[in-house]
C-alpha cells in the first residue's frame, strides 16, 4: 500500500484516455469505468494495488488515474 500514489480523500482525475477492455497494471477497465473517462473523482479506500472511488465501486490502479 505504501507504493500507492493517492491517499483517502485525495480528488483526482479519469484519465481521458481510459479504453474499456484495456489492462491498467494488474486490472481491466470496464464500460462503466469509460463512461468517467476525464471526470474527477474521489478515493474512498485504499488496497494493496488498487483504489474503490466514490463514484463508483469497481477497482482503479493509478494508472487509470492522473492528478
Amino acid at each position: 500500500m505504501d507504493d500507492m500514489m493517492y491517499k483517502v480523500g485525495d480528488i483526482v482525475r479519469v484519465r481521458e484516455d481510459l479504453e474499456r477492455h484495456k489492462s491498467y497494471g494488474n486490472y481491466y477497465a470496464t464500460t462503466e469505468m469509460a463512461k468517467l473517462a476525464g471526470r474527477k473523482v474521489t478515493i474512498e479506500r485504499v488496497l494493496d494495488d488498487a483504489y474503490r472511488i466514490k463514484e463508483m465501486g469497481l477497482y482503479w490502479t493509478d494508472e487509470m488515474l492522473e492528478e
